[in-house]
């Protein structure tokens, strides 16, 4: 067990045995939790943000434009007619 002093801004200092033990890094994101009157830090989960670039397109370069077109236009037919049976493409 380690204990950290809250600073008046009320900032911690995660101790170091805490961070290596979470593999936390300068910059790394937490997520901070009330669980039955306790403090609880985790790492938090990678956003998609961060994902990217992590996984090569099929296509390249893909066209993230012309996906982003034919999803608008997809949403499109979509909300000017609900009842319209579904569209598949491919």
């Amino acid at each position: 067990m380690a204990t950290a002093r809250v600073a008046s801004r009320g900032r911690i200092t995660i101790p170091k045995q805490i961070r290596d033990s979470l593999g936390l890094k300068p910059g790394d994101w937490v997520r901070i939790t009330i669980d039955e009157g306790r403090l609880v830090i985790r790492p938090a989960k990678a956003g998609l943000q961060d994902l990217r670039g992590t996984v090569e397109p099929r296509n390249k370069p893909e066209d993230f434009g012309a996906a982003r077109e034919k999803a608008k236009r997809a949403m499109g037919r979509k909300r000017s007619n609900p009842r319209a049976p579904r569209q598949r493409d491919g």
